[in-house]
């Protein structure tokens, strides 16, 4: 939900971990064998996907990706590569559409990491990130 302010909000620097930012693409992933979810996540999906309406109108309200490339704040993503929640690929496809338009994005990706990551794992890469972030500032 953080990443649907960043289009919105002018943040010195926002850290996006394990995000969804595609909804329907995940939506569709998560009706897989591939991408499981549990059922009453799947469940709970389901209902705000009808109290929207429709998957479309679910997705628009959703997903950051569409929205790209209007973001405001520097932004650091942070994924794990074995996630088996949300697709790792959500991040890198974020990460290349703002580094299209030039706007400032990192992004790191571990290499053991699920889609619960440990701030022990990024805390270096975040603390980097923010003093340069916050410097410009």
């Amino acid at each position: 939900m953080a990443a649907m302010i960043a289009d919105k909000e002018e943040l010195a620097a926002m850290i996006l971990v394990s995000g969804v930012y595609d909804f329907q693409d995940m939506y569709n992933k998560w009706h897989t064998s591939d991408w499981q979810l549990a059922p009453d996540m799947l469940s709970y999906i389901e209902k705000s996907v009808v109290v929207d309406g429709d998957l479309k109108t679910a997705a628009n309200y959703r997903s950051a990706l569409s929205n790209a490339n209007h973001f405001k704040t520097p932004i650091l993503l942070i994924v794990g590569k074995k996630d088996r929640i949300v697709d790792n690929a959500q991040s890198v496809l974020l990460a290349r559409v703002l580094q299209s338009h030039a706007h400032a994005c990192e992004l790191v990706v571990d290499p053991e990491g699920g889609h619960m990551i440990s701030a022990e794992d990024w805390v270096k890469s975040a603390t980097t990130f923010l003093r340069k972030s916050l410097k410009k500032q």
